[in-house]
């Protein structure tokens, strides 16, 4: 897919904006993991795709990530030969995303805001600064919610990314999960492999490559920056200026030199994303859908299919043949309370009878056995009218029978249909997107 540019750009802009709009909101009658691919969507339309768009601009923001207690903090004072990030043994110790940018980006990076946090902002007239900031993020392993939603939020904004592992905590499931989902969406990264020594460097850069291969990524060893660990620095806290100088310059030289292909790249990959994620939840939710529309269908059937044994000949619920109803019919005397509270109870028991035999859908039919079982509608204020419109002989037996057991099942067509999401809107955002791609 090539990057979204020029006159495509707006109709891209608006596709994501109603992606982000018909997914914001949960749906809490559908699978979990219905649900959860929604929310999936909301987040790549809503965080990442919708800032690619908007063309951000100034300097490139690289973004330091990675799990809890790797160095990301050390790393930064290392770059910049001092302290301007908290770092001790406490974890985790960044809560507050800190930037280190020159002093002309400052008022900028003031205003930009993660997660509904903004950055501290360090500032630095060193020229290696002029086109670059550089933001450590909170850890998105982090037993403080709040701190993945911020280093998400950074991760999804970056133009570059800086992640940070050691060879205690290259493997771990949570930075795995962000450096595949940062893959896929193309945004370029560099791997630093820190606090290693030669021997372990050597170990992790045979390991990585082979790990992202069973994700179907490609990466080769020598992609693995590996940060020898020596003895601390007093100034940092962590390495030396010297010993991570080179990750610096490959930050500035991204800056300088491919500040624009970076962020095509970017935005190539949150277009190409989102599109993927709206297809996997348009599949599931038709599938979904598909469902619902059984159970409705087995709904219908279960409430129109009388069960009930017929009361003995006389009785005043055995239709229009009955001793009642040719009483009432031959002599047009109008009918007792005793006579419209036998007939309300006889149609009482066809609603109740409806409502058994979809209770027993619940454990058949997935849809329904995803939702919680309603409850029944009052049977007083099913059975009166059609009971009087029997009596006054406006309506036949039969039909106020179908009339009473659909009434006393609506409850359920009314869980289907609030389980039932609607995907037109989510539909025509996924063609929008890729017809402005």
């Amino acid at each position: 897919m090539r990057a979204v540019q020029g006159a495509h750009t707006s109709e891209a802009f608006e596709a994501a904006r109603r992606l982000a709009e018909a997914c914001a909101d949960p749906w809490p009658l559908v699978p979990g993991e219905l649900d959860e691919r929604r929310s999936r969507v909301w987040q790549l339309a809503s965080g990442t795709l919708l800032p690619a768009l908007e063309e951000r601009g100034g300097p490139l923001l690289a973004v330091i990530a990675g799990p809890t207690g790797v160095g990301k903090s050390t790393l930064l004072n290392g770059f910049a030969g001092r302290r301007v990030s908290a770092a001790s043994a406490l974890r985790p110790t960044t809560a507050t995303p800190v930037a280190w940018c020159h002093p002309a980006h400052a008022a900028r990076v003031r205003d930009w805001e993660f997660g509904g946090v903004s950055p501290e902002v360090a500032v630095d007239e060193r020229q290696e600064l002029g086109d670059l900031v550089v933001v450590d993020a909170p850890d998105f392993d982090s037993a403080v919610y709040g701190h993945r939603a911020v280093a998400d939020a950074l991760l999804a904004a970056a133009d570059v990314v800086v992640f940070v592992s050691s060879p205690a905590r290259y493997g771990d499931r949570e930075a795995w999960n962000r450096v595949v989902d940062g893959l896929r969406r193309e945004v370029p990264m560099l791997h630093v492999l820190n606090r290693c020594t030669a021997e372990t460097a050597a170990q992790v850069r045979a390991d990585l490559p082979r790990r992202a291969g069973t994700r179907g990524i490609p990466l080769e060893a020598a992609e693995v920056i590996p940060v020898i660990e020596q003895p601390i620095d007093p100034e940092t806290l962590g390495p030396p200026r010297g010993a991570v100088g080179h990750i610096l310059s490959l930050l500035v030289e991204i800056a300088e030199e491919d500040l624009k292909v970076a962020r095509e790249f970017v935005l190539e990959g949150a277009v190409g994303a989102t599109a993927s994620a709206t297809e996997e939840l348009l599949d599931a939710g038709w599938r979904w859908q598909d469902a619902v529309e059984r159970a409705r269908a087995s709904v219908r059937a279960a409430a129109s299919a009388r069960e009930v044994e017929p009361p003995p000949d006389g009785g005043p619920s055995n239709g229009p043949g009955s001793v009642l109803a040719a009483r009432l019919r031959r002599s047009g005397d109008r009918p007792t309370g005793r006579e419209r509270e036998a007939v309300e109870a006889r149609l009482a028991v066809e609603a109740l009878d409806a409502w058994a035999g979809v209770r027993a859908l619940w454990r058949t039919e997935p849809a329904l056995g995803a939702l919680r079982e309603p409850q029944p509608t009052q049977l007083d204020s099913l059975v009166a009218d059609p009971a009087e419109a029997w009596l006054q002989q406006d309506k036949g037996w039969d039909e106020v029978v179908a009339e009473v057991r659909e009434a006393a099942v609506e409850p359920v067509f009314v869980l289907l249909d609030h389980a039932t999401p609607d995907l037109d809107p989510i539909l025509a955002g996924v063609r929008g997107l890729r017809s402005g791609s």
